[in-house]
């Protein structure tokens, strides 16, 4: 999948016929823009980048705990990135402008961009004797000045929950229960204000996703991620990874496929359809992230190793790009000494 080498000294930097995005520190976030080839990277050293045709921009923000989210508006004027623990950055990527968002009680856990962009709702977590340590705090954008100030005071949550997903097209806030032996399932809060807070039993989860169109949901365990087909959905599908701990979670864009990436660097693609295994890829490295391209043709993951690497998501077109490149591949005597020390007899394929 990504260097190649063979004994004419051909090196090629890609996977699935695209060029690797080589960061200088491990990729802890991916956001694919949903207008353009721009792709942006958060990474562990508190670092955000820009990536398009032109090559690489480093967006200006100062934090040392890792990026661990980003997100856009919708017509991808503000993207807020999240650094663990630590600040929400807005910027402004008009004017190249950015504005730090500080968490005074507890530790930041998620951030959400909501509506057009207008309000941010930052979740935070903390010791339960910390007053405001688990809450969330909304910030709603001055229509003179354009940044974005505190509005009303902290919103309480119970402690022991894990960072939140929205569910966009019902405004609906889930959050884990990551502890075991504790209560389990998750919380689920409506961010409009019109229904109270559900408490949804299940197993202890530290990861919850949304389909673009809310009727999937995903939650991570051990070893599996459960499916379900709508929030109320008395049966999960077990949908089997490994014991290393699932690290991230994406529905494609048309919500026929679930990717996970666990931190031993294995790839998941399931379809939602059935459940089963499409295809499993492996990095050479610890996987943080994942996300689909806006056409759900591509699956990119951001790795330990600094690189972001795309991978077809049809396996059919994996196996006719496969054909393509050993068709094209510069055989030499000492590719076809390993192969044949591997019992392999070298032949092109047909």
């Amino acid at each position: 999948l990504g260097s190649q080498w063979n004994g004419s000294g051909a090196y090629r930097l890609e996977a699935h016929g695209k060029s690797l995005l080589l960061g200088p520190a491990p990729v802890s976030a991916i956001r694919h823009s949903r207008r353009s080839d721009l792709v942006w990277t958060g990474h562990a050293d508190g670092s955000l980048r820009q990536w398009s045709a032109n090559g690489m921009a480093e967006l200006p923000q100062r934090s040392s705990e890792a990026i661990v989210s980003i997100q856009t508006n919708a017509d991808e004027s503000l993207l807020l990135a999240i650094a663990e623990r630590d600040s929400a950055f807005v910027h402004d990527l008009a004017t190249k402008s950015c504005q730090r968002l500080p968490v005074e009680e507890g530790q930041l856990q998620v951030g959400l961009l909501l509506g057009d962009g207008d309000e941010i709702c930052l979740q935070t977590a903390g010791a339960p004797a910390l007053a405001h340590a688990n809450a969330l705090r909304r910030f709603r954008r001055s229509a003179n000045s354009g940044r974005f100030d505190p509005t009303g005071e902290p919103s309480d949550l119970p402690p022991g929950l894990g960072g939140g997903s929205l569910d966009r097209r019902t405004g609906r806030l889930l959050l884990p229960r990551p502890r075991r032996g504790g209560k389990g399932g998750f919380l689920v809060l409506d961010l409009t204000g019109t229904q109270p807070p559900r408490d949804l039993p299940g197993e202890p989860c530290s990861l919850v996703a949304c389909s673009p169109a809310g009727d999937l949901f995903a939650t991570c365990m051990t070893s599996c991620v459960q499916l379900r087909r709508g929030i109320d959905d008395p049966v999960a599908v077990s949908l089997h990874t490994d014991s290393s701990g699932t690290n991230d979670l994406c529905f494609s864009p048309d919500g026929q496929h679930l990717a996970a990436i666990s931190k031993s660097g294995a790839v998941w693609l399931f379809s939602t359809g059935n459940g089963q295994l499409v295809w499993r890829g492996q990095v050479p490295a610890i996987g943080w992230s994942v996300t689909f391209t806006p056409d759900g043709e591509y699956l990119l993951t951001g790795d330990s190793d600094g690189v972001v690497r795309h991978w077809l998501v049809d396996p059919g077109q994996q196996r006719q790009l496969a054909l393509a490149k050993l068709r094209d591949w510069t055989w030499d005597a000492e590719d076809e000494r390993i192969l044949r020390e591997n019992g392999i007899e070298p032949a092109r394929p047909r």
